[in-house]
């Protein structure tokens, strides 16, 4: 099905790889700075005193672990991803490291072992949440069958273009006299449809209402064409 992708945006930031940073280092460079020279503090006053400890502190800083520039890639999170979502991402990430980075044979099969279950695991919570916002947002506009349609789409990325003031009406009659015809053009050559006649005693007497189980059963079941879709968005509708 086709989807509506928003364009992607990417900032500058700027940032320290504080992962690198030797403590120890650090600690004897602040050792051997006028912050822990006493004898060099009466000259300062208060405001001299915390521009010194600002200072000192940005020099070591940008001697162990300078700062960098980053461009990196914006992207919004889905309106189900919590805290939660989050926390098991970075947990995610942090045992994927680790079993990259072992190098012994034993150990390394372990980490990779803890690492596999925690990504099934946090695809099985991502995939929890999302269903349990849908589920919650269906029920909840069921009684507005506009609003849910929209949900719907918002869902399945159908985004409505927004209008043009370039567009008059004879521009718009036109449109679609030119998309009749070619219609008709390409179909003039076709051979006639055929039918295929119902068997004996079958027969439809009633429509059964569809529910939400029906359409989450029936959706993964779907060939990934148009024709389908459309055919399974009219039964839904009807």
């Amino acid at each position: 099905m086709p989807l509506v992708r928003p364009r992607p945006v990417y900032t500058t930031v700027t940032r320290r790889s504080w992962r690198q940073l030797d403590a120890d280092a650090f600690c004897a460079r602040l050792s051997a700075s006028t912050l822990c020279r006493p004898e060099a503090w009466p000259e300062f006053d208060v405001d001299g005193l915390v521009q010194l400890y600002n200072d000192e502190i940005m020099a070591a800083l940008d001697c162990l672990i300078p700062v960098r520039t980053v461009r990196s890639r914006r992207r919004l999170s889905d309106p189900w991803f919590d805290d939660e979502c989050r926390e098991a991402k970075r947990h995610t990430r942090r045992l994927e490291r680790s079993a990259r980075r072992t190098s012994d044979t034993d150990a390394a099969a372990t980490a990779s072992a803890l690492w596999i279950t925690q990504r099934r695991a946090y695809r099985g919570l991502l995939r929890h949440k999302r269903e349990a916002l849908w589920t919650a947002k269906v029920d909840a506009e069921r009684s507005s069958s506009t609003q849910l349609w929209r949900s719907v789409d918002a869902l399945l990325g159908r985004g409505r273009i927004p209008p043009s003031h370039d567009i008059g009406a004879m521009e718009f009659h036109q449109y679609f006299e030119a998309k009749v015809a070619g219609v008709r053009a390409s179909t003039a050559d076709a051979l006639p449809p055929s039918f295929t006649a119902a068997p004996p005693g079958c027969e439809m007497w009633e429509f059964r209402p569809v529910t939400v189980a029906d359409i989450t059963r029936a959706v993964p079941a779907l060939p990934d064409n148009n024709n389908n879709n459309t055919y399974f968005y009219s039964a839904v509708r009807s």
